[in-house]
């Protein structure tokens, strides 16, 4: 007689640090993205003042940001130090959601509609794997 498989009996989960891994690369490459090619992003998302100073360096200190956040995720030696480093990017996620939603009606309808949901959802994601990761002390498997 065989036992019927349950996904609490399986070995196939999807790797909390992979996911982890993950959002801190695709956080990486926003941020050098913005660093790199503010004009062209705020084009494509039709901001209105492109050329200011000011909407330049936003961009950019947000890159900065991000990738700095990417990094340290990656960095982090220790489960409470990346519990941290996820819990700040959940943070940064639900502040950018919110600043999304606070918008200029003149940007394009995708990206009032879209950017905010992505970023809830991130920083949803981020806070959720948070309180997942287990101490590396211990050695037991959490989803045997």
């Amino acid at each position: 007689m065989t036992r019927p498989t349950s996904a609490l009996t399986t070995k196939y989960y999807v790797s909390l640090e992979r996911v982890s891994l993950g959002l801190s690369l695709t956080r990486i490459i926003l941020g050098f993205l913005l660093i790199a090619i503010p004009r062209t992003l705020m084009k494509f998302i039709n901001v209105k003042d492109t050329q200011t100073a000011a909407s330049i360096i936003t961009s950019r200190a947000a890159g900065i940001r991000d990738v700095a956040m990417g990094i340290g995720t990656i960095a982090a030696k220790s489960s409470s130090e990346k519990k941290l480093w996820l819990r700040l990017g959940a943070l940064c996620d639900a502040t950018d959601a919110a600043a999304a939603m606070s918008r200029d009606p003149g940007l394009r309808f995708w990206f009032r509609a879209l950017v905010p949901y992505i970023a809830f959802i991130t920083a949803l994601m981020e806070l959720v794997l948070s309180l997942l990761i287990t101490d590396s002390s211990t050695d037991e498997d959490p989803f045997i």
